[in-house]
């Protein structure tokens, strides 16, 4: 394989794509509800002109000899990555609940690019969309801005949503839309990355000033008092909430809230409004 087809992979990705577990797979699932039958052409053209122009999602991770890099999938078939699912007729919010349940517990196929779109038929008479893809290929929010930038801007699909701004330091990000998603996080691992020229920049730096040091040992102390408190913590009470984990997962969702009366919910239940839409 060409080394330009190749690409390492960050640590926070080898990392997602490490923590795989068949009981705790490392794979974001979300639904889209339709009014209308969506057509699989319709679909299978949205992806490939969308999705697939963020070249990321052409590659697959691979693991060669304890070296990980992104590898671009050379027998690539959009039908394997768009398929069809019907419900029964007149299905509704339970049947598709069961079917995604079941789709959440099943891993994603490490020969091909790890993400898959599902056309669901005969849900509420019109049509939900299921999306699976592995985490090591973007955090939840990348995901998300991806997955807007798919819909259309307007009823008569005239244009596509909104496409991410590029960022203002110009380099990988400039030919990868999803690299622009990820600049943020890719500033703060550079930052990361240069903390030992930075100790031994600020050893010279206490070596002419070392009145600076006091402030340092000030911040250590703090630090190793943090960590000690993590390592004397007792452990958890027992809950039924704790044990195992299986492979099967539940997954259910309710009707939308009025965002009006949340105050009012949070002021009852003495919780804040994140947790409150989170639970």
């Amino acid at each position: 394989m060409s080394d330009k087809k190749r690409e390492s992979m960050s640590s926070v990705d080898v990392a997602w794509l490490r923590m795989d577990r068949p009981s705790n797979l490392m794979v974001i699932c979300g639904v889209l509800a339709m009014d209308e039958r969506i057509p699989m052409e319709r679909l299978r053209s949205t992806v490939a002109s969308r999705f697939l122009r963020y070249p990321r999602f052409r590659q697959r991770p691979v693991n060669a000899a304890g070296s990980y890099h992104w590898q671009r999938d050379e027998d690539f078939n959009l039908a394997h990555h768009v398929v069809r699912i019907e419900l029964a007729r007149g299905a509704g919010d339970a049947e598709l609940e069961a079917l995604v349940s079941e789709l959440v517990g099943t891993a994603l196929d490490p020969l091909h690019p790890l993400w898959q779109f599902h056309l669901v038929g005969n849900y509420k008479g019109g049509s939900a969309v299921i999306l699976r893809i592995h985490h090591c290929y973007a955090d939840g929010i990348a995901l998300i801005q991806v997955l807007l930038s798919m819909t259309d801007a307007d009823r008569k699909a005239r244009r596509a949503g909104p496409v991410p701004a590029p960022p203002t330091n110009r380099g990988e990000a400039e030919d990868d839309p999803l690299a622009q998603l990820l600049a943020p996080l890719a500033g703060m691992l550079k930052v990361a990355s240069t903390a030992g020229s930075t100790l031994i920049e600020k050893g010279t730096e206490l070596w002419r000033d070392p009145s600076k040091a006091i402030v340092l040992v000030e911040q250590g102390g703090a630090l190793a008092g943090e960590i000690a408190k993590l390592v004397l913590m007792s452990e958890d009470s027992a809950t039924r909430f704790k044990g195992q984990p299986g492979v099967a997962k539940r997954v259910a969702w309710a009707d939308p809230i009025c965002s009006r009366r949340s105050p009012a919910h949070c002021a009852r239940t003495w919780c804040f409004e994140a947790r409150t839409w989170a639970t």
